[in-house]
């Protein structure tokens, strides 16, 4: 097998977080006593998906963005609430959603019956990720969790891939692939860094020229194939 090591996004790329992300906002909606209609929730994805973007860009740092999205968000439904005490809230709601990405129990055990080793990267905030991936029957299966804002920044940044080499004590270049549906943080984190990248593609959207991709997928399943 050409890879030692492989980095799997959470995200939209093991776990639904479009569903997640959905059911959240309705259910802290539903606690506050908060209209919540779907194009509320498509507004606010938006409004959170800026956020993100805005993190990746070192615009924003990631202790802000809960207050950002809502004290962004809360307004447009005519909701006075404190930004902050909606953001826990909503943050207890997302850490309830784990619905897979199919197939994601079936590739990670895949990796790791070909002698790999797995590891998580995400740059999602560590109580949700950690709440959401207990349980899941392929989490035996990981060797180890680099979550970004615990010990390093975000993974669009070499400096991530760093710390995380130290923190496993692994070499990640020329040993590494990277698995991710986001081609602006997990596509180019790992490009930047130097080591292959795997875009998750489920909507088989054209290959752009930049950032690098190794080879793409529109299943996790394609995935075993590729690395043999």
């Amino acid at each position: 097998m050409k890879y030692k090591y492989f980095l799997f996004d959470v995200d939209n790329t093991l776990l639904d977080f479009c569903d997640t992300e959905r059911q959240a906002l309705f259910g802290a909606s539903k606690i506050h006593k908060i209209p919540c209609t779907e194009e509320d929730y498509k507004r606010y994805s938006k409004i959170n998906d800026d956020c993100w973007k805005m993190l990746e860009k070192g615009q924003i740092e990631k202790s802000k963005i809960g207050f950002t999205r809502f004290n962004n968000y809360l307004p447009t439904v005519n909701s006075n609430i404190d930004p902050l005490e909606f953001n826990k809230t909503f943050i207890s709601q997302l850490s309830l959603g784990k619905k897979l990405i199919d197939g994601a129990n079936e590739v990670v055990k895949g990796v790791k019956d070909l002698g790999g080793k797995v590891y998580i990267a995400t740059n999602g905030f560590f109580v949700v990720q950690e709440n959401r991936l207990k349980g899941q029957e392929f989490f035996k299966y990981v060797d180890g969790l680099f979550i970004s804002g615990v010990k390093y920044i975000i993974y669009i940044s070499p400096k991530f891939f760093e710390e995380a080499e130290k923190l496993a004590g692994i070499t990640l270049k020329g040993n590494a692939l990277i698995i991710g549906d986001s081609l602006t943080s997990d596509i180019k984190g790992g490009s930047d860094f130097g080591i292959d990248t795997c875009w998750f593609n489920p909507n088989n959207l054209p290959i752009p020229n930049e950032p690098k991709i190794t080879f793409a997928i529109n299943k996790l399943s394609e995935l075993i194939e590729k690395i043999k």
